[in-house]
């Protein structure tokens, strides 16, 4: 799953907590960990306003500090 235009989202809160599976590759989703980084990463640009995402245990998890720091850098605190 690949999301675009997360940017452009008027929220204050974007609840991805449900996607347990999100950026965790596996056999039926070998391409999970890179639509993640794609998405929060690629698919955005900064935003004027603080967001705050929240992720999956798994999806955190996997969360390098180099992303977290690039994710962060963009606008976003990952919950």
């Amino acid at each position: 799953m690949e999301i675009t235009n997360i940017s452009s989202n008027k929220n204050s809160y974007l609840y991805f907590d449900g996607l347990t599976n999100w950026g965790v590759n596996s056999d039926e989703a070998p391409n999970a960990r890179q639509s993640l980084v794609k998405s929060l990463l690629t698919n955005t640009t900064e935003k004027t306003s603080a967001v705050k995402i929240y992720l999956s245990a798994n999806t955190k998890a996997l969360l390098t500090d180099e992303e977290i720091a690039q994710i962060t850098s963009k606008g976003y605190t990952i919950l």
